[in-house]
């Protein structure tokens, strides 16, 4: 039998427990759009600098439009600009715009290196995970909060990611292989977890 003491005691260590992971998760970078909602911001996305330019349209939904590296915000000309909308309108215009780039930038890391092409890349909205491979439809997914962090640890995902193509675990076989191509990968791990 467990004594009263004892009880308390580890309620302690657990709330203790608890309390270091929320501050670590607190003390997490937030990856955000709506930071950038400013005339002449500059938004840096896998290494595309784009300007943002706020435009005032007669319009119901707020809407993005690429012209060279200058990013048009437009937005409807009744009411204040809101940003949870123009922040899902920047979303969803990165997630089509950068799919490209990101399928070349797999397949530029691959080359020489993983003699299995991805053959698709696609973009999710996630909470926790930064990339997954279906090995067998050789597919990665990646997290649309990578196009907001520098290129070195998106290319950190991405090369663990088309490691996954020859080994689906983690054992020591993969990670010599991700070691290969990017010996400075627990660095960049260690940079990536300071994000949410």
């Amino acid at each position: 039998m467990v004594s009263r003491r004892e009880q308390q005691e580890h309620i302690d260590h657990l709330l203790e427990k608890m309390k270091g992971s929320w501050e670590r998760q607190r003390s997490k970078i937030q990856l955000s759009l709506k930071s950038v909602f400013a005339e002449g911001e500059i938004l840096l996305s896998t290494g595309v600098h784009y300007e943002i330019k706020i435009r005032r349209v007669p319009s119901s939904k707020c809407k993005v439009q690429r012209i060279g590296n200058i990013l048009h915000i437009l937005v409807p000309v009744e009411g204040e600009l809101e940003l949870d909308e123009a922040e899902e309108a920047l979303w969803k215009f990165l997630e089509k715009d950068q799919l490209v780039i990101l399928q070349h930038r797999l397949d530029d890391l691959a080359e020489g290196w993983i003699s299995q092409r991805c053959a698709k890349v696609r973009l999710r909205r996630t909470l926790s995970r930064w990339g997954s491979c279906d090995k067998r439809e050789r597919v990665i997914m990646l997290s649309t909060k990578l196009l907001l962090v520098e290129e070195k640890l998106l290319d950190y995902v991405c090369v663990h990611e088309l490691a996954h193509l020859k080994y689906a675990d983690h054992s020591d076989l993969f990670w010599d292989l991700v070691s290969e191509k990017m010996p400075d990968w627990k660095v960049q791990r260690r940079r990536l977890r300071k994000y949410e």
